[in-house]
Protein backbone atom coordinates (compact mmCIF):
# COMPACT_ATOMS: atom_id res chain seq x y z
CA UNK A 1 0.00 0.00 0.00
CA UNK A 2 1.83 3.44 -0.76
CA UNK A 3 1.33 5.88 1.50
CA UNK A 4 -0.09 9.83 1.09
CA UNK A 5 2.23 12.57 2.67
CA UNK A 6 -0.37 14.87 4.02
CA UNK A 7 -1.43 16.72 7.37
CA UNK A 8 -4.65 16.01 9.82
CA UNK A 9 -5.45 19.18 11.91
CA UNK A 10 -8.66 18.05 14.60
CA UNK A 11 -10.51 20.99 15.90
CA UNK A 12 -12.51 20.59 19.18
CA UNK A 13 -15.19 21.94 21.60
CA UNK A 14 -14.84 21.86 25.66
CA UNK A 15 -18.58 20.01 26.53
CA UNK A 16 -18.81 20.13 30.60
CA UNK A 17 -15.55 18.17 31.20
CA UNK A 18 -15.07 16.45 28.11
CA UNK A 19 -13.50 17.42 24.77
CA UNK A 20 -15.07 16.07 21.51
CA UNK A 21 -13.71 16.67 18.23
CA UNK A 22 -15.97 19.30 15.64
CA UNK A 23 -14.16 18.53 12.47
CA UNK A 24 -11.17 17.16 10.60
CA UNK A 25 -9.58 18.84 7.68
CA UNK A 26 -7.06 16.88 5.59
CA UNK A 27 -4.75 18.77 3.53
CA UNK A 28 -2.87 17.07 0.96
CA UNK A 29 0.56 18.02 0.31
CA UNK A 30 1.38 16.60 -2.59
CA UNK A 31 0.56 19.70 -4.56
CA UNK A 32 -1.16 19.17 -7.66
CA UNK A 33 -1.39 16.75 -10.45
CA UNK A 34 -1.02 17.85 -14.03
CA UNK A 35 -3.66 17.36 -16.21
CA UNK A 36 -2.79 17.04 -19.81
CA UNK A 37 -5.18 17.62 -22.67
CA UNK A 38 -6.93 14.94 -24.19
CA UNK A 39 -5.81 12.46 -21.50
CA UNK A 40 -8.62 10.57 -19.11
CA UNK A 41 -7.44 11.17 -15.35
CA UNK A 42 -8.12 9.02 -12.47
CA UNK A 43 -9.55 10.53 -9.18
CA UNK A 44 -9.68 8.67 -5.77
CA UNK A 45 -11.54 11.01 -3.14
CA UNK A 46 -12.30 10.35 0.17
CA UNK A 47 -14.74 12.26 2.22
CA UNK A 48 -16.47 15.07 0.08
CA UNK A 49 -16.15 17.39 2.85
CA UNK A 50 -12.58 16.88 3.80
CA UNK A 51 -10.56 15.66 0.32
CA UNK A 52 -10.46 17.37 -3.29
CA UNK A 53 -7.72 16.64 -6.00
CA UNK A 54 -5.58 19.91 -7.41
CA UNK A 55 -5.41 19.59 -11.47
CA UNK A 56 -3.02 22.30 -13.36
CA UNK A 57 -3.44 22.87 -17.14
CA UNK A 58 -1.45 25.20 -19.46
CA UNK A 59 -3.23 25.83 -22.68
CA UNK A 60 -1.22 25.64 -25.71
CA UNK A 61 -3.68 28.00 -27.98
CA UNK A 62 -5.90 30.40 -26.48
CA UNK A 63 -9.54 29.42 -27.08
CA UNK A 64 -12.65 27.62 -25.08
CA UNK A 65 -11.65 24.28 -22.59
CA UNK A 66 -13.93 21.93 -21.41
CA UNK A 67 -13.30 20.46 -18.72
CA UNK A 68 -15.15 17.44 -17.45
CA UNK A 69 -15.71 14.45 -14.95
CA UNK A 70 -17.37 10.67 -16.10
CA UNK A 71 -17.30 7.08 -15.17
CA UNK A 72 -18.07 8.28 -11.51
CA UNK A 73 -19.22 5.06 -10.24
CA UNK A 74 -22.89 6.93 -8.62
CA UNK A 75 -20.95 9.57 -7.04
CA UNK A 76 -21.25 13.54 -7.24
CA UNK A 77 -18.42 15.50 -8.08
CA UNK A 78 -17.95 19.12 -8.47
CA UNK A 79 -15.16 21.56 -9.31
CA UNK A 80 -13.91 24.81 -9.47
CA UNK A 81 -11.81 26.15 -12.40
CA UNK A 82 -8.84 28.91 -10.97
CA UNK A 83 -6.79 30.97 -12.80
CA UNK A 84 -3.22 31.41 -12.00
CA UNK A 85 -3.49 33.67 -8.43
CA UNK A 86 -6.17 30.90 -7.35
CA UNK A 87 -9.33 33.36 -8.50
CA UNK A 88 -12.40 31.12 -8.83
CA UNK A 89 -13.56 31.58 -12.47
CA UNK A 90 -16.27 28.90 -12.71
CA UNK A 91 -17.47 26.28 -10.23
CA UNK A 92 -19.96 23.63 -11.60
CA UNK A 93 -21.75 20.61 -9.94
CA UNK A 94 -24.10 18.54 -12.60
CA UNK A 95 -23.77 20.31 -15.32
CA UNK A 96 -22.90 16.88 -17.34
CA UNK A 97 -24.84 13.68 -17.60
CA UNK A 98 -25.15 11.59 -14.96
CA UNK A 99 -24.07 13.83 -12.16
CA UNK A 100 -20.75 15.02 -13.26
CA UNK A 101 -19.42 18.30 -13.57
CA UNK A 102 -18.86 20.61 -16.63
CA UNK A 103 -17.16 23.88 -16.89
CA UNK A 104 -16.30 25.40 -20.52
CA UNK A 105 -14.16 28.79 -20.64
CA UNK A 106 -12.02 30.88 -22.22
CA UNK A 107 -8.39 30.25 -21.88
CA UNK A 108 -5.21 32.03 -22.65
CA UNK A 109 -2.45 29.97 -23.86
CA UNK A 110 0.79 29.83 -21.91
CA UNK A 111 -1.38 30.63 -18.36
CA UNK A 112 -1.39 27.99 -15.66
CA UNK A 113 -5.01 27.14 -14.39
CA UNK A 114 -6.09 25.35 -11.88
CA UNK A 115 -9.05 22.80 -11.32
CA UNK A 116 -10.11 21.87 -7.77
CA UNK A 117 -12.50 18.31 -8.30
CA UNK A 118 -14.50 17.31 -5.40
CA UNK A 119 -16.42 14.29 -4.94
CA UNK A 120 -16.45 11.17 -2.58
CA UNK A 121 -15.32 7.93 -4.48
CA UNK A 122 -13.44 7.68 -7.72
CA UNK A 123 -14.34 9.42 -10.90
CA UNK A 124 -12.10 9.94 -13.92
CA UNK A 125 -11.64 14.03 -15.19
CA UNK A 126 -10.74 15.07 -18.37
CA UNK A 127 -10.15 18.36 -20.68
CA UNK A 128 -10.77 19.26 -24.51
CA UNK A 129 -10.23 21.93 -26.54
CA UNK A 130 -14.09 22.92 -28.05
CA UNK A 131 -14.42 22.68 -31.71
CA UNK A 132 -15.64 26.03 -32.76
CA UNK A 133 -17.25 25.94 -36.31
CA UNK A 134 -17.36 29.55 -38.19
CA UNK A 135 -20.83 30.78 -38.62
CA UNK A 136 -21.18 32.46 -42.28
CA UNK A 137 -23.39 35.18 -42.79
CA UNK A 138 -26.75 34.74 -44.06
CA UNK A 139 -25.90 30.66 -43.64
CA UNK A 140 -27.75 27.83 -42.08
CA UNK A 141 -26.69 25.42 -39.72
CA UNK A 142 -28.18 22.35 -38.21
CA UNK A 143 -27.78 22.23 -34.58
CA UNK A 144 -28.01 18.90 -32.56
CA UNK A 145 -28.47 19.56 -28.75
CA UNK A 146 -25.51 22.19 -28.42
CA UNK A 147 -22.91 23.71 -30.67
CA UNK A 148 -20.64 26.75 -30.37
CA UNK A 149 -20.05 29.07 -33.44
CA UNK A 150 -17.47 32.41 -34.09
CA UNK A 151 -18.86 34.96 -36.82
CA UNK A 152 -16.20 37.69 -37.51
CA UNK A 153 -17.91 40.71 -39.34
CA UNK A 154 -15.61 42.44 -41.62
CA UNK A 155 -18.31 45.27 -41.25
CA UNK A 156 -19.38 47.21 -38.28
CA UNK A 157 -23.08 47.30 -37.53
CA UNK A 158 -26.55 45.99 -35.91
CA UNK A 159 -25.98 41.70 -36.74
CA UNK A 160 -29.48 39.53 -35.60
CA UNK A 161 -28.81 35.87 -34.83
CA UNK A 162 -31.83 33.26 -34.09
CA UNK A 163 -32.46 29.86 -34.49
CA UNK A 164 -35.69 28.72 -36.35
CA UNK A 165 -37.45 25.41 -37.72
CA UNK A 166 -37.17 24.01 -34.00
CA UNK A 167 -39.17 21.43 -34.61
CA UNK A 168 -40.97 22.06 -30.88
CA UNK A 169 -37.40 22.24 -28.99
CA UNK A 170 -37.07 25.78 -27.05
CA UNK A 171 -33.27 26.40 -28.02
CA UNK A 172 -31.45 29.41 -26.37
CA UNK A 173 -28.89 32.00 -27.41
CA UNK A 174 -25.77 33.14 -26.18
CA UNK A 175 -23.39 35.78 -27.37
CA UNK A 176 -20.08 36.19 -26.14
CA UNK A 177 -17.34 38.31 -26.85
CA UNK A 178 -13.88 36.96 -28.19
CA UNK A 179 -12.94 36.65 -24.39
CA UNK A 180 -15.98 34.28 -23.88
CA UNK A 181 -17.71 37.16 -21.19
CA UNK A 182 -20.78 36.94 -22.26
CA UNK A 183 -22.65 40.28 -24.36
CA UNK A 184 -26.19 39.50 -23.75
CA UNK A 185 -28.82 36.06 -23.85
CA UNK A 186 -32.17 35.45 -25.57
CA UNK A 187 -34.84 33.06 -24.54
CA UNK A 188 -37.91 33.29 -26.38
CA UNK A 189 -37.79 37.12 -28.46
CA UNK A 190 -38.17 34.68 -31.82
CA UNK A 191 -41.72 33.30 -33.00
CA UNK A 192 -42.00 29.97 -31.98
CA UNK A 193 -39.98 29.55 -28.57
CA UNK A 194 -37.04 30.29 -31.04
CA UNK A 195 -34.12 32.75 -29.40
CA UNK A 196 -33.20 36.15 -31.13
CA UNK A 197 -30.54 38.24 -30.97
CA UNK A 198 -29.42 42.07 -32.31
CA UNK A 199 -26.64 43.34 -30.34
CA UNK A 200 -26.21 47.05 -30.96
CA UNK A 201 -22.66 46.29 -32.75
CA UNK A 202 -20.51 43.99 -33.44
CA UNK A 203 -16.77 44.84 -33.82
CA UNK A 204 -14.86 41.67 -31.94
CA UNK A 205 -15.15 38.01 -33.27
CA UNK A 206 -18.20 36.97 -31.56
CA UNK A 207 -19.36 33.12 -30.51
CA UNK A 208 -23.43 32.34 -30.47
CA UNK A 209 -23.80 29.45 -28.24
CA UNK A 210 -27.35 27.25 -28.74
CA UNK A 211 -28.22 25.48 -25.66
Amino acid sequence: MSSIEGTITFTYSKNNAYYAPNSVEWKDLRGERVLELGIPALVVNGDFNVYKTSFSFIPETSGIYKFYSFDNGGCDPDAYLKDENSYNIAYNDDGGEGYNFLIEEYLEAGKTYYLDARGSGSYYVKVELVEIEELELGTSVLVENKAIFSFTPTTSGIYKFYSFDNDGCDPDGYLYDEYFDQITYDYNSGEGYNFLIEPLYVIFMLSGVPI
